[in-house]
């Protein structure tokens, strides 16, 4: 059996993460190339994809630690 409850809440986590990649390439990228070639590799540590005149090589992931809450509904005031 499911209960209802009288309230819901949506509750949204914004933080900003830092990416880090290495694009390597035999041809000078424009600034849109590279962002395109960090879409070819797996987020695991160390992965690299390598293509016909380029690699892109992902080193990790820095979560940001200045999370911003929103909550939308019925709140109780403090």
């Amino acid at each position: 059996m499911t209960k209802d409850y009288k309230y819901t809440y949506k509750v949204e986590q914004h933080t900003v993460d830092i990416r880090y990649y290495t694009v390597q390439s035999d041809v000078k990228l424009t600034e849109e190339k590279c962002r395109e070639k960090t879409t070819e590799v797996t987020l695991t540590n160390g992965s690299e994809h390598v293509m016909k005149n380029s690699k892109v090589k992902f080193h990790g992931i820095e979560y940001g630690a200045d999370t911003q809450i929103t909550v939308h509904g019925e709140v109780k005031e403090d």
